[in-house]
């Protein structure tokens, strides 16, 4: 009704103030954070900023001053509720009103999640970490998405490395002349990477790990625990993987891996997983070489982490990440 009509919602609004302008959390527990959020955009709407007047005596607080500090301990009581929605309602804002600026209110609600949330390490995942030194410890899906981002980095590393990975990713069909695999078998590889790092390793204490691939070149991680006489308890990672001449690059990540997967899914973590290919020994006759849109890999990542910052709301995470798979040295042969 606030919304639909301006005049009523103001006369409702100041009378509200009266009561709640120094204690607006007694009313504001009673919403969510999308709707604390939406109320706040409201209020700076009817009740901008710039028409605030400066007071510098002493005085009786008046109607006036009364929305001012309502207003602005709307969003205070958001940025400190501590939750993970939080911050997204915050980001919400922040993007309805860029004139404002959110910067340190987005930081300072980051602090009290964090603070809120945070979970100290037992004694027996302490001695873990003694044991294993690349031990990640891993309680729920923002830190296994953290787990699989560090993995897939080194990944990287050794596609480009003295030995490099990608002697597997491309096929040699004439003297000195290449073409790279399909995209299943660029999922596949990163498949096997994951199990080697993440599972063969045990690098997660408590958890079992497990890799697997879906129906089409998605890879879900999986780190299951179980409490003694109680629930298995599971926290996920989606993978979408794509190969830079895939018409679909820039889409397929809002309508696939955001829209598809990670919607009405308990997993709502997600990683957009591209393969960079290009080599000048790349076959002339090869379709999907003329289909490389993309010359500049390092703005194809900002466009890419644009998108993923885009796509992360509401109980939505999602990452982008390239794996250089470039050809530009022979691949050494086998000398038996």
């Amino acid at each position: 009704m606030i919304l639909e009509d301006g005049p009523f919602g103001r006369n409702f609004v100041e009378r509200l103030a009266y009561t709640y302008f120094l204690t607006p959390t007694v009313l504001l527990n009673r919403l969510s954070e999308d709707q604390v959020a939406e109320l706040y955009c409201w209020l700076v709407e009817h009740y901008p900023h710039e028409n605030d007047k400066r007071r510098t005596r002493a005085h009786f607080v008046g109607p006036e001053e009364k929305i001012e500090r309502l207003r602005d301990g709307v969003l205070q009581h958001l940025s400190e509720r501590g939750t993970p929605a939080t911050l997204s309602a915050i980001e919400s804002i922040q993007r309805r009103l860029p004139k404002l600026g959110f910067n340190q209110v987005l930081s300072h609600a980051k602090a009290i999640t964090r603070k809120k949330n945070w979970q100290p390490p037992t004694p027996g995942e302490l001695f873990a970490f003694a044991d294993q030194k690349d031990a990640r410890l891993v309680r729920d899906a923002d830190e296994l998405l953290e787990a699989v981002m560090e993995s897939l980095s080194k990944l990287g590393t050794k596609l480009q490395g003295e030995t490099p990975l990608r002697q597997f990713l491309w096929n040699e069909v004439a003297k000195n002349i290449f073409r790279p695999k399909d995209e299943a078998a660029f999922a596949d590889q990163v498949k096997l990477h994951l199990q080697t790092d993440l599972v063969s390793r045990g690098v997660i204490p408590k958890r079992e790990v497990e890799v697997r691939r879906g129906q089409e070149t998605d890879i879900h991680v999986d780190a299951v625990s179980k409490k003694d006489g109680g629930p298995y308890e599971a926290v996920s990672v989606i993978i979408e993987t794509k190969c830079s001449w895939n018409p679909g690059l820039e889409k397929d990540m809002e309508s696939q891996l955001a829209g598809r997967y990670l919607r009405d899914n308990p997993c709502q973590h997600g990683i957009y997983l591209v393969g960079w290919f290009t080599s000048d020994k790349w076959a002339d006759k090869d379709y999907r070489r003329k289909r490389l849109t993309f010359s500049d890999k390092n703005a194809l990542q900002e466009r890419l982490d644009a998108k993923a910052a885009e796509l992360s709301k509401a109980g939505i995470k999602v990452r982008a990440m390239i794996l250089d798979a470039s050809l530009r040295n022979p691949i050494p042969t086998s000398s038996g």
